[in-house]
């Protein structure tokens, strides 16, 4: 699910879509060797995917075009597309996980942030707001003390881990 709450002056983009993987919008994506949209390792992000191909249920909204539309500027969204076993908090820095979901924990020390959390998912609401800005968001990363930040994130998975 992928919800916009303010787009902002951003228009998404249309690419062309590499075979044999299923996907969701609100996943992250990325471009292989053939500038070919794929789902993102966390390694590089250039955007977030709006359409869906589900093979199990016979959805693919790119059948037709070959083409996959991606949000690639500045825009505020909502997405159930998230790693559902992190904490997220205000104005966390996100990443892209290994399965193309935002998360608070990168996979690796030096992956980029890719967002920013708004407003955290509740058991009410369970979608996660965020802000997407590459530019930005670049800058952000910068900012962050990479090594304090990943040190309070083990501890909170530790704890979480404890008390479930």
């Amino acid at each position: 699910m992928l919800r916009i709450v303010n787009a902002f002056y951003s228009v998404p983009r249309n690419f062309p879509i590499a075979l044999g993987f299923d996907f969701e919008p609100g996943m992250l994506a990325d471009f292989n060797d053939k500038n070919e949209v794929i789902l993102s390792n966390g390694r590089n992000v250039i955007g977030i995917i709006d359409d869906i191909r589900d093979s199990q249920l016979g959805q693919d909204t790119t059948m037709v075009s070959g083409k996959v539309t991606i949000w690639h500027e500045r825009i505020v969204l909502q997405t159930d597309q998230f790693e559902r076993s992190e904490i997220y908090n205000c104005f966390d820095p996100l990443f892209a996980s290994k399965n193309a979901l935002f998360t608070t924990f990168p996979e690796r020390e030096d992956d980029p942030c890719v967002g920013m959390v708004l407003s955290p998912p509740k058991s009410t609401s369970p979608v996660l707001e965020f802000e997407y800005d590459y530019y930005k968001l670049r800058h952000l990363d910068n900012l962050i003390n990479r090594k304090a930040y990943l040190d309070k994130r083990r501890d909170l998975r530790i704890i979480k881990d404890i008390i479930e």
